[in-house]
């Protein structure tokens, strides 16, 4: 019945946010204006970047993403790319949203 879904995360610095989902993460920038850029993570899951009102967001969101590559290869590949993950496969984008690696149910 659902087969994607929109999630709006604030950023305090957009410039710096679509970098990091861009270059880092390697998704798709889909759209993009002054005061917001939407993401595609893949399988219908769209990420809203907006700027935060006030221009200050510390995250409080958390987003879970499922790889295209087994879980410890987008790790390494994420490590690589200067990214810290927690023990629970979390880690923190530039404004502090948390988001977390999945692996697939085969």
């Amino acid at each position: 019945m659902i087969c994607g879904g929109f999630v709006r995360l604030f950023v305090a610095d957009l410039d710096r946010a679509v970098r990091f989902y861009v270059e880092t993460l390697g998704v798709k920038l889909v759209d993009e204006s002054d005061a917001r850029a939407v993401v595609d993570c893949g399988d219908g899951l769209l990420v809203e970047l907006a700027r935060a009102p006030g221009g200050e967001h510390r995250g409080g969101t958390a987003v879970g993403l499922l790889p295209k590559v087994p879980l410890s290869e987008a790790i390494q590949i994420l490590e690589n790319r200067g990214v810290h993950f927690d023990a629970s496969h979390g880690f923190r984008d530039p404004d502090g949203n948390l988001l977390y690696l999945v692996e697939p149910r085969s």
